[in-house]
């Protein structure tokens, strides 16, 4: 923008989609509506113009896009695309406003009321240069996070004084070394000291939390989600239990980064993509590293794909040259089965020269043959049938499955649901005649939902229905599906350590083929556990499981004594206990 535009105060929102951890969330959905269109809705209650800086490159151009549609103003910076103080300060020197107030583009709980007390304390004391919130009676900070309130002369010293890297890409760090600046200080509402939640959206768990936020505001209300509606929604449910984990990045250090290597397709299924991603999510929530992820198969837009940085590969022969010509980071994660590659003794070789190298290779799964060769193997399973060794981790403890936080309540009705997972592929093919089963033999009251993954085939469905039938395509989420049903068919494998982990009652299906036959005979002499055949006889005792209340209570007992509950962060904190080795 070659005018220059002269205004009293200048709201600068900094965002970009080149985030380590948390790729596009500018973009992500807050209740049906892009985080960075929800900021500049709160930002327009203040009445100060704001304007989004972003970086000129091709990466960023949705957001410029983004900002034509829905009305505000853009201003692009064609410096480093990390030096997020020059970004900022192309558009006051645009401008020239007499105070600027810089908002962090991943705060979509921006305060308003903050910033107009922020501005209005400025306005007032014309020697002040920074205006920062008084801390509460107690010592407690104040809730608002990402805003910085500075006039004209404050922000022109701390551009002066931000000279290093870091300065340049945390706007303020420059100021935390003893200020310069002459600083007010403002009293905010009680309410908003010391509530203790995270605010800014870093991480998947963050945006997880903020949705649901954002969600159960606007089933109810309309305009802006009210900050005082979140303290006090936070306070008497715990809702920031989904987030309280994630580790706060230090604007003072460089992170380091994770690569994940994984498969999917049709014949592969999702199982192992989605528990790479849930590990990766959480390795970026416990430790602040940047991840990349793999994925060997044919490109396949997925949405469990939307919170990780992530690249298709396209051949095994593919990912050797990757493996052996990229510089890579200290640690890789790999999620592969080697009875499906062509010559998985290449990839052994490979991945024994990255060990020897000094790197940290972790195997997961049907990789724990390679155990002598790599640093840990992780099996997450209810029964592990191979060698032990102490680099060996396995069992339901190790389960890679995150705890939901539920976002309905099982709606009252005298009406069982049944919720079939057959898998992203139905590898097994229970789509072809299990339908018929069902609804031949369930009660005749029973509604059934049919998860129909993105490589399968439709389920065939009597001509006739006894039963209420629906079909979910693509369901990246079963959460929501899961926590709505009264009883889940499930085949054997990722899906059910989930659903086990979450207090689901699930009855098991075999799968033949997928798992070996010892194993799975294991996992049917387990008490614990409801496996189902899928026959007359099977169903029947499924139809008791829908029916009887005290059934699924005792099933669930039974299934508490499992220990899957905090495999994710237990397998993370082993995974990162290799690198300080």
């Amino acid at each position: 923008m070659s005018e220059v535009r002269r205004t009293d105060s200048l709201i600068v929102v900094g965002a970009r989609l080149n985030s380590s951890r948390l790729p596009r969330k500018h973009l992500l959905d807050l209740a049906g509506v892009p985080m960075i269109v929800r900021i500049f809705e709160r930002l327009a209650a203040t009445g100060v113009p704001a304007v989004l800086a972003t970086t000129s490159d091709d990466y960023n151009q949705e957001l410029v896009r983004l900002g034509d549609e829905s009305g505000f103003a853009v201003v692009t910076y064609d410096g480093g695309v990390d030096n997020v103080v020059g970004r900022v300060d192309a558009v006051v020197r645009n401008y020239q406003p007499s105070r600027v107030v810089y908002v962090c583009g991943d705060c979509p709980l921006v305060s308003q009321g903050y910033i107009r007390l922020a501005l209005q304390a400025l306005h007032d004391n014309p020697d002040w240069e920074q205006v920062v919130p008084e801390p509460g009676r107690l010592g407690e900070t104040v809730i608002h996070e990402g805003i910085l309130c500075l006039s004209r002369a404050g922000w022109d010293e701390l551009v002066a004084r931000s000279q290093s890297s870091l300065e340049q890409e945390h706007v303020g760090l420059a100021l935390t070394k003893g200020s310069p600046l002459k600083q007010g200080m403002v009293r905010d509402a009680d309410e908003f000291y010391g509530p203790g939640f995270r605010m800014s959206v870093d991480t998947a768990a963050d945006w997880r939390f903020m949705d649901q936020l954002y969600c159960q505001w606007y089933a109810s209300h309309e305009g802006p989600v009210s900050l005082e509606w979140v303290v006090e929604k936070v306070r008497s449910t715990g809702t920031g239990r989904i987030n309280s984990h994630v580790m706060q990045k230090s604007g003072y250090r460089k992170y380091g980064s994770v690569l994940f290597v994984t498969e999917a397709g049709p014949t592969k299924g999702l199982g192992q993509l989605v528990r790479s991603v849930r590990l990766a999510e959480r390795l970026c929530e416990l430790a602040g590293f940047g991840v990349t992820l793999w994925v060997v198969g044919t490109p396949q837009s997925l949405g469990c794909l939307r919170t990780v940085n992530h690249e298709w590969v396209d051949s095994e022969a593919d990912l050797l040259n990757r493996l052996t010509a990229d510089s890579l980071p200290a640690l890789v994660v790999v999620d592969l089965f080697p009875d499906r590659m062509e010559h998985p003794e290449k990839l052994l070789d490979v991945l024994g020269e990255l060990v020897a190298q000094g790197k940290r290779v972790v195997g997961l799964d049907r990789l724990w043959p390679w155990h002598r060769a790599l640093s840990k193997i992780v099996v997450p399973c209810l029964v592990y049938r191979g060698e032990q060794a102490q680099n060996i981790l396995s069992g339901p403890g190790y389960a890679l499955a995150p705890i939901w936080s539920p976002v309905t309540e099982l709606p009252v009705t005298d009406r069982p649901l049944l919720t079939v997972m057959t898998g992203s592929s139905d590898a097994i093919g229970y789509g072809g005649e299990l339908p018929q089963l069902l609804d031949r033999i369930l009660p005749e009251n029973t509604m059934v939902q049919w998860l129909q993954g993105p490589y399968a085939k439709p389920p065939r469905l009597p001509s006739k229905c006894r039963l209420k039938w629906s079909i979910l395509e693509a369901q990246d989420d079963i959460a929501s599906v899961a926590l709505t049903s009264t009883v889940v068919l499930s085949v054997y494998g990722n899906t059910v350590l989930e659903l086990l982990a979450n207090r689901i009652p699930v009855a098991i299906l075999p799968a033949p083929g997928l798992i070996e036959e010892v194993e799975w005979q294991t996992i049917r002499q387990q008490d614990a556990l409801f496996c189902v055949d899928p026959t007359e006889d099977g169903l029947k005792l499924l139809s008791h499981l829908l029916l009887s209340d005290h059934a699924r209570k005792k099933l669930l007992a039974r299934t508490d004594g499992l220990g899957a509950a905090g495999g994710l962060q237990r397998a993370a904190a082993c995974i990162l206990a290799t690198l300080d080795q």
